[in-house]
């Protein structure tokens, strides 16, 4: 299946152009070396969970803390290109092999619906999803959501697997169906780009608006998402869940605290 965004985003790889067209950039604190992933010896898809601890992949993953428990639904692809040339036929020009951390969307059911492709090295864009279903959103984590409970949404990926109940919807967008339909249920938790962007303030006052819950970290917490305050702030998944429910706000209170972070 063809993604109608993979050529836009490649011409910006093959042109050698700097700016990443993700919607959201993870710090990074740890990179693994390129070059020591390309000389082992892995198949096309590889669970991290299966990987020797020595391993440069390995170490990125724990060096980012991602909880164990997920590991088995993380892999990596050492060749993205050819991987990624039988979604779409603009890889196959691509000769640059360079491995990728691959996150798969999986339905409720165990399907997948696509992959979130993330760069080690310096390749653009930072993240490139690649479609298997082109009828189903994407959101990721739906695997391990209890819908009879509140529903956590984070921005990123990595940032949802250290939060209980959590998806992540890939942007700082909240408009997909999936969501709409569950509105009593979902608590939005923004990264704090809200405060100085204003497009990403706009689409967080939006939902607001629409009636969704958020849940904003406190002031005093300085970083900018969930993986920071687990990587820089030391916070432990207990503190980080305690305060996100601790904090949910709605309506008019939500908007009211929303407005006096704002800082543009």
């Amino acid at each position: 299946n063809e993604d109608p965004n993979l050529y836009r985003e490649y011409r910006m790889e093959i042109f050698k152009e700097t700016q990443s067209i993700s919607s959201f950039k993870p710090t990074e604190i740890f990179k693994p070396k390129v070059e020591e992933i390309k000389q082992t010896n892995e198949s096309e898809l590889v669970p991290i969970s299966t990987l020797k601890d020595t391993h440069p992949v390995i170490q990125y993953v724990d060096k980012r803390r991602i909880p164990t428990e997920h590991w088995s639904k993380i892999f990596l692809v050492k060749d993205f290109n050819q991987f990624a040339s039988k979604f779409d036929s603009v890889f196959e020009k691509l000769k640059h092999r360079h491995p990728r951390l691959v996150f798969p969307f999986y339905d409720k059911d165990g399907s997948i619906i696509c992959y979130n492709c993330r760069a080690f090295g310096n390749e653009q864009p930072k993240y490139v999803k690649l479609t298997v279903d082109p009828n189903k959103e994407k959101i990721y984590g739906l695997w391990r959501v209890d819908e009879s409970k509140p529903i956590f949404v984070t921005e990123g990926q990595i940032d949802s697997l250290f939060v209980d109940n959590c998806v992540a919807a890939g942007s700082a967008d909240y408009s997909a169906k999936w969501f709409s339909d569950r509105k009593d249920g979902v608590i939005i938790v923004p990264d704090s780009d809200y405060k100085r962007n204003p497009q990403v303030y706009k689409l967080l006052e939006n939902a607001i608006d629409s009636g969704f819950k958020i849940s904003l970290m406190p002031e005093s917490i300085p970083w900018k998402d969930i993986n920071d305050c687990v990587m820089k702030g030391n916070m432990t998944i207990d503190k980080i869940n305690s305060l996100l429910r601790n904090n949910v706000t709605s309506g008019l209170k939500a908007k009211m605290e929303l407005i006096s972070r704002k800082k543009f």
